[in-house]
């Protein structure tokens, strides 16, 4: 009421105290049809008359439950009404003075009985402490999808198009799906003729084999070391005040359009392996 005129909320206590209104809380009283007043009233008394007449030594234990609802008539607050002191509550409407409240809520009962069908108990199902609300079982598929159409994704741009943190992806990567990142390696291109060449010399070794040849069969490969600094662009650092202030050797990486370079070889048979053999540049 505050709130609606814009007023402080002890301003508005102190007019409906000088217009001579009192607030009272509203009582609550079974939500009982006038059939089953009726069937109560007639009930009552035939357990007078029946189990506890005057010369009775009859002793009964009465139990009752108590059902925890959905609904809000077990809140104690702004449940109140007002009257001026020269009303009594007897003689206001019913519905004003009394929250009528159902003992067993319509919506607990649906629930429980829903339950009971799925699980075959009225136990609730387990859960964790705290709902998900971000890694659900629709974004789970939706990740499942993507990566099946296109296994060579970014955990990082699948975040960002799906508008949710990166760590956020990888736990549904790793932990729901059970898949990992690897890394992508390099390893020579090879044609159809280049495969079909394999295949045949392959074929050969292993006939040679079979005869006993390949003993005095050396095996050799060279490799061609270029003479230059390595660089990484990503980790090479210079920590320096401005660009100008680094001195040029630390500043710049000097690249030749054929730099120095060294051969190696080396060959291997089944008596032994030869040593290393550097080979210059001319």
């Amino acid at each position: 009421m505050a709130r609606k005129f814009d007023i402080s909320q002890s301003y508005v206590r102190k007019i409906i105290k000088e217009n001579g209104v009192t607030h009272r809380r509203r009582k609550r009283v079974p939500d009982s049809k006038p059939e089953q007043e009726l069937r109560a009233k007639s009930r009552c008394l035939k357990l007078r008359r029946d189990f506890f007449p005057p010369s009775s030594t009859t002793q009964i234990v009465m139990d009752d439950e108590s059902y925890f609802g959905l609904k809000d008539d077990n809140i104690n607050v702004n449940k109140g009404y007002y009257i001026s002191e020269s009303l009594s509550a007897k003689s206001l409407n019913p519905r004003i003075s009394y929250i009528s409240k159902s003992k067993y809520p319509p919506k607990l009962l649906i629930w429980t009985i829903n339950r009971y069908k799925e699980t075959g108990d009225t136990v609730d199902k387990p859960r964790s402490d705290r709902p998900c609300s971000v890694t659900t079982s629709a974004l789970k598929k939706v990740v499942r999808e993507r990566i099946r159409r296109n296994p060579h994704r970014s955990m990082r741009k699948m975040a960002l198009e799906l508008n949710i943190s990166r760590r956020a992806i990888q736990k549904v990567v790793k932990r729901d799906l059970g898949m990992r990142s690897f890394k992508r390696k390099k390893v020579q291109f090879l044609s159809g003729s280049v495969k079909e060449k394999r295949v045949s010399r392959s074929k050969s070794l292993l006939a040679l084999h079979a005869i006993g040849v390949l003993e005095n069969t050396i095996f050799s490969n060279e490799k061609i070391f270029t003479i230059e600094e390595a660089t990484n662009s990503q980790n090479d650092r210079v920590i320096s005040t401005s660009v100008s202030a680094i001195p040029d050797k630390f500043r710049y990486i000097s690249r030749m359009k054929k730099p120095l370079s060294v051969m190696v070889w080396a060959g291997v048979s089944a008596v032994g392996r030869t040593p290393l053999i550097f080979i210059p540049q001319e």
